[in-house]
């Protein structure tokens, strides 16, 4: 079965906004109305985990059981629509000066809207999907945005624009402890953020490194078992570290960037991925691994390109993957 770029895109973009409408639904109807839309209840499902009484504050999970999980489903969806984007601004900059689209199709209007259509940037459905994670509040949110921020601007941009906001944060931490103190009160997010060696989260999701240290089999690994890894962390790059052990892991590094040659940012996304709970049971993040690898082979070997005298116009929004 074959997959059209220009399909993909629309599936992604379609995705991508329903989900980030339904937790809007739910952060309005709970601030706005004082009612606690519970959808996953709605269709038969079990309890969403929103309501944080310890913490007493709510976080809006959407179609999702948790924050947490909504993010990891909306950081695949948005990381294959940058890197489609990308793909596409690529092909358009390294054209055939002397190509017949460069001096005839990209001058007419309408070879100037295939191009801004589909290669000049995100569109605004993209950036909804990202200000809906930073609404659930969850960390490994906040740090996915960060994540696909790099991804959007590169490692110099992202950095240009960081540090300014990292020094000015430390500035005002070091003269306003009592604001930030209030400021966090008030934000749960903040808070966590402040109390990290104490968060419970934190503490069950990534564990402690005297627990790696202390395991001498995790040289080779303890083979296939899923009772027994949340010892060192509940998260998918703990539960592969006690399958395979060190040695099993340099091997699977080994051969996904010498024999599969996946791009180093595209190494960096499935890694980020894995310091979260295990997806492997869900179809969704093999569909996702398997566009991930497969984009940037089909990037390489597809000419989007294709013009003649008597049709200038781009083929991207045909061609196959």
């Amino acid at each position: 079965m074959s997959i059209e770029f220009t399909t993909l895109d629309q599936v992604l973009k379609i995705t991508i906004f329903i989900n980030a409408v339904f937790l809007i639904i739910q952060l309005v109807a709970y601030y706005g109305f004082k009612s606690y839309l519970d959808f996953n209840l709605l269709v038969g499902s079990i309890e969403s985990r929103n309501v944080s009484f310890r913490m007493n504050t709510f976080r809006p999970s959407g179609l999702f059981q948790e924050p947490n999980a909504y993010c990891t489903a909306l950081f695949c969806l948005l990381s294959l629509r940058i890197l489609r984007t990308q793909a596409l601004r690529k092909t358009v900059r390294g054209a055939d000066a002397d190509s017949t689209f460069v001096r005839q199709g990209s001058a007419t209007p309408l070879g100037q809207f295939c191009v801004s259509r589909g290669a000049k940037s995100l569109a605004v459905t993209d950036y909804i999907g990202l200000v809906s994670m930073l609404l659930t509040k969850s960390l490994w949110g906040f740090g996915a945005v960060l994540m696909l921020f790099w991804l959007m601007v590169g490692t110099k941009r992202f950095i240009l624009i960081l540090a300014p906001i990292g020094i000015a944060a430390f500035i005002l931490l070091l003269n306003f402890p009592m604001l930030i103190n209030d400021l966090a009160k008030d934000f749960s997010p903040l808070m966590r953020i402040m109390n990290l060696d104490e968060d419970r989260s934190r503490i069950a999701r990534y564990g402690s490194l005297n627990n790696i240290v202390a395991d001498k089999f995790l040289i080779l690994g303890h083979g296939i078992d899923s009772n027994n890894f949340q010892y060192i962390a509940a998260n998918a790059g703990a539960y592969l570290l006690f399958c395979l052990g060190i040695v099993g892991m340099s091997l699977l590094i080994i051969w996904g960037q010498l024999i599969q040659k996946i791009p180093l940012k595209h190494t960096l996304l499935i890694s980020f991925l894995f310091t979260t709970s295990p997806l492997f049971s869900y179809m969704y993040f093999w569909v996702w691994l398997g566009i991930l690898v497969a984009l940037p082979k089909a990037d390489k070997n597809t000419q989007f390109w294709k013009t003649t005298h008597e049709n200038p116009i781009p083929s991207w929004t045909t061609k196959k993957l």
